[in-house]
């Protein structure tokens, strides 16, 4: 059976925030601990000052902290949460065996977190949200952003399949609205 961890990224202005080091850190505390295969690091390019997207910039970080480079598996594309779940998504599908995965954000982050990744994984594969980086952040602002994807998920006909297409345009519109 295989183990994957996902750290989610966020957005890097000219470095790696210690909000950022600490999921980081988070990811590596889980990887070690729950014996893992993989570890998934999720961020696309949301920073014109900064070179790497926010997954190559965690690589770095975690290649550093002793991770080894064949187990890291980066994911490019997102510029939200919502295309954190999707595009990771993706990845583990493709992974043969998986039966355990824990995803790795910021404590304020986990509620939207969760809603949205278990729209995609949920129920074929089993998600934990037990190891997070303890990090307080603006109330106000993630519950506007849950009641955003809340609504968009609300505006999907039952039967709609998520195209690759409209995950794509909403993750960046999300980008967009928040940056």
């Amino acid at each position: 059976m295989v183990c994957v961890v996902i750290v989610l990224g966020m957005k890097i202005r000219r470095y790696l925030s210690e909000e950022l080091k600490c999921r980081i850190v988070a990811g590596i505390s889980a990887f070690k601990q729950e014996k893992c295969d993989y570890m998934i690091l999720s961020g696309g390019k949301t920073s014109v000052e900064y070179q790497l997207t926010e997954a190559q910039a965690m690589k770095e970080y975690a290649i550093s902290k002793g991770i080894d480079e064949n187990q890291i598996i980066l994911e490019e594309r997102a510029m939200s949460t919502l295309g954190n779940a999707f595009f990771s998504y993706k990845i583990i599908k493709n992974i043969k065996d998986v039966d355990k995965i824990l995803v790795i954000t910021s404590s304020y982050h986990i509620e939207r977190s969760k809603f949205i990744f278990r729209k995609f994984f949920s129920p074929t594969y089993s998600i934990s949200f037990d190891y997070y980086c303890e990090w307080a952040g603006n109330t106000d602002l993630e519950n506007k952003k849950i009641n955003d994807i809340k609504k968009f998920f609300e505006k999907l006909n039952k039967n709609e399949e998520l195209s690759e297409e409209k995950i794509t345009n909403e993750d960046i519109e999300i980008y967009e609205r928040y940056r």
